[in-house]
């Protein structure tokens, strides 16, 4: 019989990007609590969402001067998931 996964994992193994953790990133968070609107949401802070996050915003504010809101959703820390693997 299967059983539903349980992820997050509370003993997951440690990324290579957290053998030596940025001091700067580790348990970083922008808000206590998460806004109630955003212009873009990305789920997940591995290298593709974390590119994407950096160019949507480059190119948003870099397009008509207009802050944009984009949040990025992560389980754990930034690049601790299959990135670090």
């Amino acid at each position: 019989m299967s059983r539903p996964a349980d992820l997050p994992s509370q003993n997951s193994s440690a990324s290579f990007w957290h053998t030596e953790p940025s001091a700067e990133l580790l348990g970083y968070r922008t808000t206590e609590g998460l806004p109630r609107e955003a212009d873009v949401v990305v789920v997940g802070s591995g290298i593709s969402g974390a590119s994407v996050a950096y160019h949507l915003l480059e190119e948003l504010e870099g397009s008509n001067g207009e802050e944009k809101n984009v949040l990025v959703l992560e389980a754990r820390e930034v690049c601790w998931g299959a990135t670090g693997r």
